[in-house]
């Protein structure tokens, strides 16, 4: 990149504003229109290249010459607190082999036949907390109550954290990736999380139960494949990344909806529609605002653009998923558009959890409106609180209020 310091200063910061929250940000919609590589300002280092369209991220995210390394000099740092995050074992932070090398020891956790066999529990959680909704109710907070419980049990039974400790692990990772708290917070808060799994591991390593961890560790650590460290790594990933994007997007979903009373009767009615409002929601609401970061590994011409060895790139996919060449009205909620999206990546750092998201906004969509078809905001929108600064764009809060003649399930 030819860009100066005195560009740094100059040029726009990344991430730009929003003016409407469910909506990417207007400059980036323009930069996808008009200039569609476009060199934004970081908060640490020099600028990096911000991809819009969906096809160009797409290519950037299937090119080896774009490494997910942020040990490799010009990897954009959005966020100060985040620029000295160790990547050993983190699945996104990692190229080939070694990426493939522990994505395989994973991906037989994520089997569908797997995901499929916690469906019941999920479905009993999301009626059991909507339960407890109804009986405290006719006001709650939908976040605390159902968005961030819902994925954080999941997360929690997959890995065999004890759920009694979850709320303990929520409060963490929400200091860690929240978008809201000083560096030297989220150290503290990731030190923490660390010291929970790394206490986990000794006691699944101890005494195996049926868990995620502990087939790992009978399988791949205990035969001499995997060092415990990397373990608590890969962990850490798991435990954060399952949860926090995750409840973000059941949260906007849900307010989508509520900001879209037509496609929510249309659900309402037919809800065999359910699988294609998920995938609509994924596609509108890609919470991942950072988008995903890359350095060029080499010097490669490569979507009209050339980019040299150091330049930082960020594939902008929440505005790809708003491409127009690719999607007509892109900015509409369409539950029955039916079209492939990038809301869970592309390539090989794809999200390895998909199926587990996908099954969490199901249930706790479809059971939520089914259950209480008359749920409404209990404050003005305007009034709503948003995570402006955080890697994973959601809501603080979303007070909701419904008519007291809902009943409990049967």
């Amino acid at each position: 990149m030819t860009t100066t310091d005195t560009d740094q200063e100059t040029l726009p910061r990344f991430p730009p504003p929003r003016d409407n929250p469910l909506d990417p940000p207007p400059l980036l919609l323009e930069y996808q229109r008009t200039n569609p590589v476009a060199p934004m300002a970081m908060a640490e280092g020099k600028p990096a290249y911000i991809v819009t369209r969906f096809e160009d991220c797409r290519q950037v995210l299937l090119s080896d010459a774009f490494s997910s390394d942020p040990a490799r000099p010009g990897y954009p740092r959005v966020l100060l607190s985040h620029s000295t995050f160790s990547s050993a074992g983190q699945l996104h932070h990692l190229d080939p082999p070694e990426h493939d090398h522990y994505r395989r020891m994973l991906a037989p956790e994520f089997l569908i036949r797997r995901v499929e066999a916690l469906k019941p529990a999920i479905d009993a959680s999301v009626n059991q907390l909507i339960d407890t909704m109804i009986d405290e109710g006719p006001v709650a907070d939908l976040i605390t109550k159902l968005t961030m419980p819902v994925p954080a049990i999941v997360t929690c039974t997959l890995l065999g954290v004890p759920y009694e400790r979850s709320d303990y692990f929520v409060g963490l990772v929400d200091t860690f990736l929240g978008g809201w708290a000083t560096p030297e917070q989220v150290k503290e808060g990731r030190a923490e999380l660390r010291a929970l799994l790394g206490d986990l591991i000794k006691e699944r390593t101890a005494e195996p139960a049926e868990d995620l961890l502990s087939r790992v560790i009978v399988a791949q650590v205990q035969p001499g494949n995997l060092d415990p460290e990397i373990l608590l790594n890969l962990a850490e990933l798991l435990l954060a990344a399952g949860f926090d994007t995750t409840h973000n997007t059941i949260g906007l979903g849900i307010l989508a909806l509520l900001q879209n009373p037509d496609q929510l009767d249309l659900l309402k009615s037919d809800w065999s529609l359910i699988d294609g409002a998920v995938e609509e929601i994924l596609r509108h609401q890609t919470v991942p605002q950072f988008g995903r970061l890359r350095v060029v590994a080499r010097d490669i011409e490569i979507i009209g653009h050339q980019f040299h060895e150091g330049d930082g790139v960020i594939a902008a996919l929440d505005i790809a998923n708003r491409d127009p060449s690719v999607f007509p009205n892109p900015h509409q909620l369409d539950i029955k558009r039916g079209q492939p999206h990038l809301g869970f990546g592309y390539g090989i750092h794809q999200c390895l959890g998909a199926m587990f998201a996908r099954i969490e906004l199901r249930s706790t969509i479809s059971t939520l409106f089914q259950r209480i078809p008359d749920l409404r905001l209990a404050v003005p929108f305007s009034e709503l609180d948003f995570k402006w600064n955080a890697p994973v764009f959601g809501l603080k809060a979303m007070p909701v209020t419904w008519d007291t003649t809902v009943g409990k399930a049967g």
